[in-house]
């Protein structure tokens, strides 16, 4: 797989600024990463604590602690002091971090701990919301630490309509596109990606590639016909522009299943379990090839060297 950047994003990347799905409140202020989705770096003002604390919130639901209800533990650098030039380590590899003895899966409002001795750790979300892991930059210091949690819908459905509102399967007509979808539990309102440091041997951190901010994605798939062309003029060829891209990326897989495409949601989808979510875009094709059926999913992206060789696995969640 692999994407290819045009403007808007057409065939790949929309060029927008990185969307902050982790929110760490640092001493009541907001710090959120300049240098990736799942870092969380201390901004300047916040104050360091004595000992850092956690205190999980619901995205949802921004004002309800639910410490007593979230069950987290933590991973800490192998073999790094104060001393070690802990810049050289490769801090997104988890094989270089081990288990903080005594929380493992602990109520997050009972863990209190001086990680002073440690430049960076792992935050993982064990239990009580989706899994999750989190990657804190705290030079060494302790911090009180505030942090949404989500919980993902398993189950969501989709029904792609044209202009006139007619729900369509497949068209070979280019043209302008919406896919409406809900969640079907009335409990679960939430769509977000999420990380993974343990799957093995994780996409290299390309931050103009949105592709590999998370491990597991919300995905539009599109299917066609025939092997989506990468060339102008191509009659084969394929270009989706999305209306809102603030949200999501195009992304083709031009390295594996050459006749897919995919909408990617790198930001958290949110609504009542009666709304309907709306993704309209433009979507126009080659003069030999048609869209033959879309479906929702998500999309858990793996083994990787290079954006190049991109290995991922659609799944589908429809009920």
């Amino acid at each position: 797989m692999a994407y290819k950047s045009t403007k808007k994003s057409q065939k790949g990347l929309s060029g927008k600024t990185l969307a902050i799905l982790l929110i760490v409140l640092f001493g009541g202020i907001i710090g959120v990463s300049s240098i990736m989705l799942f870092f969380a770096i201390a901004p300047p003002s916040a104050t360091p604590s004595d000992v850092s604390t956690f205190t999980p919130i619901d995205y949802l639901n921004p004002d309800k602690d639910i410490s007593d209800d979230i069950y987290i533990g933590l991973h800490v650098p192998i073999n790094v002091t104060a001393t070690s030039d802990w810049e050289a380590i490769d801090f997104r590899n988890f094989t270089n971090y081990e288990g903080l003895t005594g929380v493992d899966n602990d109520e997050a409002s009972t863990v209190i701990e001086d990680l002073t001795d440690y430049p960076a750790f792992y935050l993982e979300i064990v239990s009580g919301a989706t899994e999750n892991y989190y990657l804190i930059v705290n030079n060494y210091e302790n911090f009180d630490y505030t942090f949404y949690v989500f919980n993902n819908s398993a189950d969501a459905i989709e029904l792609m309509v044209d202009e006139d509102l007619t729900v369509i399967d497949g068209t070979d007509v280019s043209g302008n596109y919406t896919v409406l979808f809900t969640i079907s539990e009335p409990t679960d309102y939430i769509l977000c990606p999420t990380y993974d440091p343990t799957v093995s041997e994780p996409v290299a951190v390309n931050l103009s590639a949105p592709i590999t901010w998370y491990t597991t994605y919300n995905v539009i798939q599109f299917e066609f016909n025939d092997t989506i062309g990468i060339e102008d003029a191509d009659p084969t060829q394929v270009n989706i522009t999305i209306t809102d891209d603030n949200i999501a990326f195009v992304f083709f897989d031009v390295a594996g299943v050459n006749e897919t495409a995919y909408i990617v949601f790198y930001s958290v989808l949110s609504f009542d379990y009666t709304a309907i979510k709306q993704v309209s875009f433009e979507l126009l094709m080659g003069a030999d090839i048609e869209l033959v059926g879309t479906d929702i999913g998500t999309f858990e992206v793996s083994d990787a060297t290079d954006l190049e060789a991109i290995l991922g696995t659609f799944t589908t969640l429809h009920a």
